[in-house]
């Protein structure tokens, strides 16, 4: 029997289904907010029937996130799109009665920073599994998730990304894999002594689904190594390529797991600074690490 990794690794947080596509381009509000507008369509929309639960949908109105407007129940979608100077934008949903807080989360999340002042974009979104779908993500689910995750690489023109299910809120933070050896956001796209933008050579760490440009592709050895990756699909996305590890997000084998982290670890992040750590110690990672 292969042996199984159960979600999540943090078990004091719900399960989230995740995504994030970040790159170094200016995300232009025309083509992100059709993006985060499928996101909640198909993804989360179709769950609020239940009682007292509400959107809220907010965007930066300055430089400080005291500037945060929040709308209850309803998104000016058509007005976002129309925006030139959208840097910040987030939507969540929650119940009437339920203050968010790190124990009690939104019941779900989008969230993007479009690069207008720091050096990487990123939009992302998080999902809890069991207030919206139970205790296994449905396979429409994922193939609805996957789909948009390969729209906003593609159209954001992103340079990496990952799906997970996991611990991970969306917000732009580090993914566990970086936070692990000691990299943070936006330190995790920038070396701050270099300048270096390191997500062009560095993925965020392996997953239940990758995304990956031409260049972590070439550092891989090319195209035809890519038939070597221990994954059941590889497929060209845009510029780049997403690679999936299984069919089904719920059954994750960890020995596959383990074969990808491998097959991977030449684009793998690495710490620098006070965390640079050697070579030995970054393969003896724990197998996991999302």
């Amino acid at each position: 029997m292969p042996e199984l990794h159960k979600h999540p690794v943090n078990r004091h947080c719900p399960p989230l289904l995740f995504f994030s596509v970040a790159g170094y381009e200016v995300f232009e509000a025309a083509t992100l907010i059709p993006i985060c507008k499928r996101i909640f369509d198909e993804l989360i929309a179709p769950h609020r029937y239940i009682r007292d639960r509400h959107v809220y949908a907010g965007r930066t109105l300055s430089s400080s996130w005291r500037g945060y407007d929040f709308a209850p129940d309803t998104v000016n979608w058509r007005n976002l799109e129309k925006k030139a100077d959208l840097a910040d934008f987030g939507l969540q949903l929650r119940e009437e009665e339920r203050k968010f807080s790190f124990e009690r989360p939104d019941i779900a999340s989008i969230s993007a920073e479009c690069g207008l002042r720091r050096l990487a974009s990123h939009v992302e979104a998080d999902l809890d599994r069991d207030m919206l779908y139970g205790k296994r993500v449905p396979r429409e689910v994922q193939a609805a998730l996957v789909n948009i995750a390969k729209q906003a690489f593609s159209q954001l023109r992103g340079v990496t990304g990952y799906i997970a299910l996991d611990c991970i809120g969306a917000g732009g933070s580090a993914s566990p894999y970086e936070q692990t050896i000691g990299l943070s956001a936006p330190g995790a796209a920038v070396n701050r002594h270099t300048n270096e933008q390191l997500f062009l050579k560095r993925t965020r760490g392996y997953f239940w689904g990758n995304f990956l440009s031409q260049t972590h592709v070439d550092i891989l050895g090319g195209e035809a190594m890519l038939a070597q990756a221990p994954v059941i699909q590889v497929e060209q996305v845009g510029h780049g390529y997403y690679l999936q590890l299984s069919e089904d997000i719920n059954t994750i084998d960890l020995t596959q797991l383990r074969k990808l982290k491998s097959f991977l670890e030449p684009v793998l992040p690495v710490a620098y600074g006070k965390f640079n750590m050697t070579a030995e110690w970054a393969r003896n990672l724990p197998d996991f690490v999302l």
